[in-house]
């Protein structure tokens, strides 16, 4: 029989032995776990250690990599740090790692994407230190990690990531391999300029050997900042030389954009499933141009790949991307695996601008649940991204602006249409239109031509014309804010409009420059404000003053500084045609001669030397 002075004698010895092992695991798990980090080049400083059924609980585990090519003198310090709040770890036998669970903290990546890569696989190139075989596959210990953040800071200031509540899942499957879940709450990324901002990230994944596979991936919400920047003019500034080389800007971002879409390409096709969905149940892309926003979207996107491509479905204002709705506009892209031409197709409308997304005032528009927008055309890139081609046409129709370059009130009720198709070389080297229209109500406008930019030399070869029109009608397809004074205006007649001009920089002295001009339009009544019987008596009216303020004057027959035509010298309007205009009785408005020899005599100068200045 035990007698309880044996029970408390051997159950003090045990607590005692229990006291001294807890004492002697700490030291033992952090040299462990300081020798296994120190194979793959990092450090590791654990501030607490407690017990736990089959394995350890840890305490605020702090760590760092440092990553060396060769010599130490030739290291990256840093690219990996962070601190965890809570590790437990379970053993199998033999004391392999069985399992690991992470419950809070923060880590830190920091330097380029493809060293990060090369520093990843090179820690995880040796299997589990210790672990047994049978306890342990070569893709490592299962895995649960949640509530972490993740920060990513790039090469460049101007680069990072940050994610926030990151979850990552890995466990065996009943055939050897594992599979696993990367999740994260919200995601904030900025490259340059742009920005972007994803909610509720989940990706399922499978692995076998050494190969990785994705069958899943989804974004509950994704906003894309994109800024436009002043772009550079096709072609350059025209000099007594010739013309400068245009900018190799747009080249330079069009072989960027096809090598990085190529390479997403690449991926997609070589680490997800076949079918695998990968979709987007809300994208929105915000337009940026100094302080104004275009909004598009939310729409939903669905990426489709094939061993040879990719193909991307937007459909902005849409839930469902293959909605059979036959007035949605939606977006498709195709971009290759392998070198190839990168295409995009536009479909669709008409459609509100609310519906798109675009928000009351972006870039001006007003009234966007009136305003409607239909489109259908495409645009190419070419395998070596050299050359744009692009087909299309579109309307908008009820289209109302708000901006003072216009008008001073807004400007309501724009239908405006247009096609164009032609190609363009991102060099600069040639922009030709083959074909052109645009239309305002009744005003139509008809072009075609090329520019065509060399070391040594501009050519412009062009054709505009407005086929025969009732004046009425064009003036009524003008909004009454961009003609305040002439509104209630009638006309009668018709007209007409054929124009062509060519330039050759290496012979200026054959600038072709030709118009047919045929205006039979005459006003059949006006405003009161701006009939002619109002100037026969005095009346008023608005004019700048010296500092650019708006006064309001009288003027007219009877006021002081009234002076009537019949009065004035023969002699000042003779002063004023033979030193401005000197064919002004003659040439119907406009000096086609005086046109001609002015872009001949600047073209020879290299710079604005002298204009064709004409009265009217």
């Amino acid at each position: 029989m035990w007698s309880k002075k044996k029970i408390a004698m051997w159950g003090g010895a045990g607590l005692a032995l229990l006291f001294a092992a807890c004492l002697a695991l700490g030291p033992l798990v952090r040299s462990r776990a300081a020798k296994v980090a120190a194979q793959h080049g990092m450090t590791i400083e654990i501030e607490r250690v407690w017990p736990a059924l089959g394995g350890v609980r840890l305490k605020n585990v702090r760590f760092r990599a440092t990553a060396c090519a060769g010599t130490d003198s030739d290291c990256d310090p840093g690219w990996l740090s962070g601190e965890l709040g809570s590790v437990d770890v379970r053993f199998g036998f033999g004391l392999g790692v069985r399992a690991v669970r992470v419950h809070g903290g923060q880590v830190s990546l920091a330097g380029a994407l493809e060293d990060i890569s090369r520093h990843l696989r090179d820690l995880t190139k040796s299997s589990t230190d210790g672990a047994d075989e049978k306890d342990s596959d070569r893709s490592g210990p299962e895995l649960l990690a949640e509530g972490v953040h993740l920060r990513w800071a790039g090469a460049t200031a101007d680069e990072a990531v940050d994610i926030e509540g990151a979850r990552v899942e890995r466990a065996r499957d009943d055939k050897g391999g594992t599979r696993g879940l990367v999740a994260a709450q919200t995601l904030r990324a900025n490259k340059g300029p742009m920005r972007g901002t994803g909610r509720d990230l989940s990706a399922r994944f499978s692995r076998e050997g050494r190969v990785t596979l994705w069958s899943e991936a989804r974004l509950g919400g994704l906003e894309i900042e994109v800024p436009l920047g002043a772009a550079a003019p096709p072609t350059a500034a025209i000099s007594s030389a010739g013309a400068e080389p245009a900018s190799r800007g747009y080249l330079e971002k069009a072989a960027e954009l096809r090598d990085r879409a190529t390479h997403v390409a690449i991926w997609v096709a070589e680490h997800f499933t076949p079918d695998a969905p990968i979709e987007v149940n809300g994208l929105t892309v915000v337009l940026t141009h100094g302080d104004q926003k275009l909004n598009i979207g939310p729409g939903g996107l669905h990426v489709r790949h094939r061993t040879d491509a990719i193909e991307l479905d937007f459909a902005p204002g849409q839930s469902d991307p293959h909605s059979n709705d036959p007035s949605r506009l939606s977006l498709h892209a195709t971009i290759p695996t392998t070198p190839g031409e990168i295409a995009v197709d536009v479909q669709g409308g008409p459609m509100t601008l609310a519906s798109l997304g675009v928000h009351e005032e972006d870039f001006g528009l007003i009234d966007v649940g009136r305003a409607k927008l239909e489109a259908r055309g495409n645009i190419k890139l070419s395998a070596d991204a050299r050359r744009l081609l692009f087909d299309g046409d579109g309307r908008a129709s009820s289209l109302s602006v708000v901006h003072k370059a216009l008008a001073e009130e807004p400007v309501r009720g724009l239908d405006l249409a247009w096609r164009a198709a032609g190609v363009a070389e991102l060099d600069g080297s040639l922009l030709r239109i083959d074909e052109g229209k645009i239309e305002l109500g009744a005003i139509r406008l008809e072009a075609f031509g090329a520019v065509e930019n060399d070391k040594d030399f501009v050519r412009i070869d062009g054709r505009a014309n407005v086929p025969i029109s009732d004046c009425q009608k064009m003036f009524d397809s003008l909004p009454n804010a961009l003609v305040p004074k002439l509104t209630g205006m009638t006309m009668a007649g018709s007209f007409a409009l054929r124009t062509g001009f060519t330039l050759d920089t290496r012979h200026p002295d054959d600038v072709k420059i030709d118009w047919d001009l045929k205006n039979h339009c005459r006003i059949t009544s006006a405003p009161p404000e701006i009939d002619v019987a109002r100037f026969a008596r005095p009346f008023r009216h608005t004019v700048y003053g010296e500092h650019g303020d708006k006064v309001e004057i009288v003027s007219g027959p009877g006021t002081p500084d009234w002076v009537p035509l019949r009065v004035i010298s023969p002699f000042l309007e003779a002063a004023v045609t033979t030193t401005e205009d000197g064919g002004f009785r003659f040439h119907g408005g406009f000096d086609k001669t005086a046109i001609k020899n002015s872009i001949r005599d600047n073209l020879r100068a290299g710079k604005f030397l002298r204009g064709a200045s004409t009265i009217t």
